[in-house]
């Protein structure tokens, strides 16, 4: 059985503007027997089109994705949800409900809605090598997705990891709502035994 792979179509960072954050998230495709886009990042400063350039780079079209995974529904993570309308949406139920609490009514009908939403509340296996396990704080619903490749498992982290410092220190991040459950994430992913992390505002490393 060929193992999946990972590939970056988009390292995160963090830009600020006069206390206004314009940073995007990162952007990650695995290719299993599925094809898997993992965030959709911040909407606007070309990254749509970086994210189909990417699309392409790895032989295949937007309209080949199967399924959307949004680790959290911060906006610089599914800010271009909308390019893959139609298609399988995995979020977690609690980021769901923190959402609708938290942004205007048209925020969901705009970046969740147009998919086929699949809501889950515990770890979930989408294929033999990818797994979706719950890593709440940063928000209530965050998840990270766990991918065993040839070199070894990568975890998508999403902004549990925002930075490869802010995964030594165990500091709060930016944005994170619950420090406990963050700090419990982040020991759990700690004690992993992992090849590579891609945070969500950072280059990948190796922990």
């Amino acid at each position: 059985m060929t193992l999946a792979s990972v590939s970056v179509l988009l390292v995160g960072n963090s830009i600020w503007v006069d206390d206004i954050g314009l940073g995007s998230g990162s952007v990650t495709l695995v290719k299993t027997d599925k094809n898997i886009l993992i965030d959709t990042g911040l909407l606007g400063f070309s990254i749509k089109e970086k994210i189909i350039q990417g699309l392409n780079k790895e032989g295949i079209t937007k309209e080949q994705i199967d399924v959307i995974i949004n680790t959290h529904l911060h906006h610089d993570h599914c800010g271009n949800n909308h390019l893959f309308r139609g298609k399988e949406l995995i979020v977690h139920q609690k980021e769901i409900l923190f959402a609708e609490k938290t942004y205007w009514p048209e925020y969901l009908d705009a970046n969740v809605y147009p998919l086929g939403v699949h809501t889950i509340d515990k770890t979930l296996r989408i294929a033999d090598d990818v797994k979706i396990i719950e890593t709440p704080g940063h928000t209530p619903g965050s998840i990270s997705v766990m991918v065993k490749t040839g070199e070894g498992y990568v975890l998508i982290a999403g902004d549990t990891v925002q930075t490869k410092d802010q995964f030594y220190s165990r500091s709060l991040g930016i944005f994170s709502c619950d420090k406990e459950a963050l700090l419990k994430s982040l020991n759990k992913i700690a004690e992993m035994p992992l090849h590579l992390i891609i945070p969500g505002h950072d280059s990948p490393f190796t922990p």
